[in-house]
């Protein structure tokens, strides 16, 4: 081992980092998302009411208004409240996995489906599970790198491929859009036997003079795996 150069090294470790902790930084954006929501809603529902009540709670007495205002408040603050408690879980967990957390199924299945990928949890836990050396049912860095250098080397086409064409794919995407040139394939392929052959499958896809086309997770992943079982045949 230790074939790959110094930046795959480094773009591995950018792409392993992205995948770990996805799965709670992912539902974290989404409850802060939805806190931010209810708190604006709640402005502007203060603001239209601008303190007035309904004509029918004139003729409650005093401290029966002050509980039905504080019954109509409790809901929304409770609800509140209880968003950012699992606002605060979700910041522990994601500050666990920046420092030695590892990709669960979680983070991998819920990658993939923001990516366009959507899999079943079953072809995802065994994309856990061909890579997964010390069978915990995580991918460690020391895994993701084993994986991708046993890919590399593979000139028999035996080892199994799936977490590294996602893998791959995310290591062209520079910038997390989940979309990729591909001129951009072709810059970045690993000198290998296989890294021609994707290119001119991808060309034959879009045309040899559009370099800028776009390819996303889903074409890429439809391309490699049609191609790519064939080459050693």
């Amino acid at each position: 081992m230790g074939t790959l150069s110094a930046l795959v090294v480094n773009d591995l470790h950018r792409v392993f980092n992205f995948l770990r902790g996805y799965a709670a930084r992912a539902k974290l954006k989404r409850l802060e998302s939805e806190l931010d929501a209810k708190l604006e809603q709640s402005q502007v529902t203060k603001a239209a009411t601008n303190g007035k009540v309904p004509r029918e709670w004139c003729d409650f007495p005093d401290d029966a208004y002050e509980i039905l205002q504080v019954l109509g408040e409790g809901g929304e603050t409770e609800s509140e409240d209880a968003l950012r408690r699992a606002i605060l879980l979700l910041k522990h967990d994601v500050a666990v996995a920046k420092g030695d957390g590892m990709i669960s199924s979680a983070d991998l299945g819920h990658a993939l489906r923001d990516m366009g990928l959507p899999l079943s949890k079953m072809a995802v836990d065994h994309m856990i599970w061909e890579v997964d050396d010390d069978m915990d049912a995580h991918v460690s860095m020391d895994e993701c790198r084993a994986m991708y250098e046993r890919c590399v080397e593979d000139t028999q086409g035996v080892e199994p491929t799936q977490l590294f064409h996602v893998v791959q794919f995310l290591i062209y995407d520079q910038d997390f859009n989940f979309q990729v040139s591909v001129g951009e394939i072709a810059q970045r392929s690993l000198v290998r036997h296989n890294s021609e052959l994707l290119h001119r499958q991808l060309s034959s896809l879009f045309g040899k003079d559009k370099p800028d086309s776009l390819v996303s997770l889903a074409t890429y992943w439809g391309v490699v795996n049609t191609t790519m079982p064939n080459l050693f045949n």
